[in-house]
């Protein structure tokens, strides 16, 4: 699980590397991949709509939220809406094959 103090710009990249680097049967990798797949539409889902979306307690998703980095729901939903805002087509493309949206290229600092 990735950590507060870790180097990435975007909650988009957060949740990619969480992703990727843990195990297919835990629960972050699991929370995680649900968000990128829903992430265009996460400004607009309360926590419990989110939690159960990803098949998670309340308490899970909160954990994990602050977990990656941000104080709470509010936190992780504002900064993805600013990540759209800055890019809206990029997060409403998808991946072929993962169906998650593709991290913009001029993002990636």
């Amino acid at each position: 699980m990735l950590s507060s103090n870790n180097s990435y710009n975007s909650v988009y990249e957060l949740l990619i590397e969480t992703s990727i680097t843990g195990r297919s049967e835990d629960t972050a990798t699991i929370i995680s991949k649900c968000l990128l797949n829903h992430f265009d539409q996460i400004p607009d889902y309360s926590l419990t709509e989110l939690s159960e979306l990803c098949h998670v307690s309340c308490a899970t998703l909160s954990r994990f939220i602050r977990q990656i980095g941000m104080e709470n729901h509010l936190e992780f939903r504002n900064r993805i809406q600013q990540e759209i805002g800055k890019y809206p087509q990029a997060y409403s493309w998808s991946h072929p094959v993962e169906k998650i949206p593709f991290l913009p290229p001029s993002s990636i600092a």
